[in-house]
């Protein structure tokens, strides 16, 4: 009989060993989880924009402004906007900046600053591998553009209002 006490007494110490062994793993992976969590999370607020830069991966030309595809190192040509993203800290590093805004009464103009130069007597980027002005405005608002890809010009530019003529144009017969 004396040799069962111990034994009940053996795996109650073995039992206690293993729950605190248990509840140690699960403080050890939550805090696991609490450092992926806080380290890997970009959280980009309202109104800005993170700008995504690779520090592994392929080396750029020294042509190259900004990183040709997401494998090559350096700034990439995509932005985060709004919400919340997870990126390994390792390979990645990013710049949470405020979004390009485009003041009420204002227009604004893209100057593409990537890309081969224009040629002689073109002042139009007209392909997407041109640097230079780009066709088009941009309406008063918010836009995530890359500040390392498009220069933005607002200040120069006012929208000019045009009234309609309201008299009505009688054609001649003859």
């Amino acid at each position: 009989m004396p040799d069962n006490i111990f034994l009940e007494e053996r795996t109650k110490q073995q039992a206690g060993s293993w729950l605190a062994a248990v509840v140690a793993l699960l403080v050890f992976a939550a805090g696991i989880l609490w450092f992926v969590y806080t380290q890997f999370r970009i959280d980009v607020p309202t109104g800005h924009m993170a700008l995504l830069i690779r520090k592994t991966g392929l080396d750029v030309e020294n042509a190259d402004e900004v990183a040709p595809t997401p494998e090559h190192k350096g700034v990439q040509k995509e932005t985060l906007t709004e919400g919340r993203y997870f990126y390994n800290p390792y390979a990645w590093s990013w710049r949470v900046i405020k979004q390009t805004e485009i003041p009420a009464g204002k227009l604004g103009i893209q100057v593409r600053l990537h890309g081969d130069d224009l040629p002689p007597g073109e002042f139009l980027a007209l392909k997407e591998e041109q640097k230079g002005i780009v066709p088009g405005v941009l309406n008063p608002g918010r836009y995530p553009i890359n500040p390392y890809l498009y220069q933005i010009e607002y200040e120069k530019f006012e929208p000019v209002t045009i009234e309609a003529w309201v008299e009505a144009i009688e054609p001649k017969l003859s």
